[in-house]
């Protein structure tokens, strides 16, 4: 699946667990994706359980962070 193009948005795929079937996914929706001063960033966590070829669950965490924040990924 294409990531939608955003003025800013970084993504990373964090971890693949082929034998239990998880994928975990992090994004940074770039500065003001969020409202309010300081121009602070939405940034998610999302994990994923697949089997069969399908996605079967879904766990995500979302935050605000300051623009410009390290993802602690790199």
């Amino acid at each position: 699946q294409r990531i939608p193009t955003l003025a800013g948005l970084t993504q990373r795929l964090v971890a693949v667990d082929e034998e239990m079937g998880i994928v975990l996914f992090w994004m940074n929706f770039g500065p003001n994706s969020l409202p309010g001063p300081g121009g602070r960033a939405l940034v998610t966590l999302e994990a994923f359980k697949v089997y069969g070829g399908q996605v079967h669950a879904a766990e995500a965490i979302f935050e605000g962070q300051p623009s410009g924040g390290p993802s602690g990924w790199e």
